[in-house]
């Protein structure tokens, strides 16, 4: 949530492109928390109470997935699309995220001219969620490098190889002070590290906020 928060807002504020007129506009970007189970974009947004609860509503749903009455543009330069909160079990109707949603958020998406869609997948993964995982041009797997965390990367690395979907898949290392066998277990895995996070307080600082750390600490 964390990465894909401050990726999202970070282009959303400051990349621009420029049109075959010459025009230098801003990136539009998407942030869609498809984390289901435990969403939290909205907290790292600071979004107030009325919002999110709009945001997660089960209400409607799918028939309401619709930009003009889920979607909130943020002050941080991204909009948030939420994905409905799966109810604890016994406590409302299971609501599948299937595939066909999923085309319709992305087809919807690029109708309102967003160039990029930046997903936060969560842990508990439905049809949706791999439909998203065929459709990326990246994924990306966040690992601590700690040895209890490292069958993550194993678990990973097999489960979109079995969507077909491998040779995008890269690891970001979070929260490494010492990345320990992470570049070893990688390597032999074939899967390139393409960033690691430090322990910074900056994020938690951040997180408490409800703003981006970027915007507080530029390193």
């Amino acid at each position: 949530t964390t990465l894909a928060v401050e990726a999202a807002t970070l282009v959303g504020s400051r990349a621009r492109y420029r049109t075959l007129d010459g025009d230098e506009r801003p990136l539009r970007v998407l942030l869609l928390d498809a984390a289901r189970t435990n969403p939290a974009a909205h907290l790292r947004l600071g979004l107030d109470p009325a919002t999110v609860s709009k945001q997660l509503s089960r209400y409607d749903w799918p028939d309401a997935m619709t930009f003009e009455r889920r979607a909130v543009q943020t002050r941080f330069g991204v909009t948030l699309l939420s994905l409905p909160q799966l109810p604890l079990q016994g406590l409302g109707p299971e609501l599948p995220f299937d595939d066909i949603v999923a085309a319709g958020i992305l087809d919807a998406a690029e109708q309102a001219g967003f160039q990029l869609v930046v997903v936060d997948l969560g842990t508990q993964l439905e049809d949706g969620h791999r439909h998203l995982i065929g459709q990326a041009d990246t994924v990306l797997g966040v690992v601590t490098p700690r040895v209890e965390a490292l069958p993550d990367v194993l678990r990973i690395t097999s489960y979109v190889r079995a969507l077909g979907a491998g040779r995008k898949l890269a690891l970001v290392a979070n929260q490494a002070s010492d990345e320990g066998s992470l570049p070893a277990l990688a390597d032999g895995e074939q899967v390139p590290i393409v960033a690691t996070i430090p322990r910074l307080e900056a994020f938690d600082t951040a997180g408490d906020r409800g703003v981006p750390a970027w915007t507080d600490d530029l390193e």
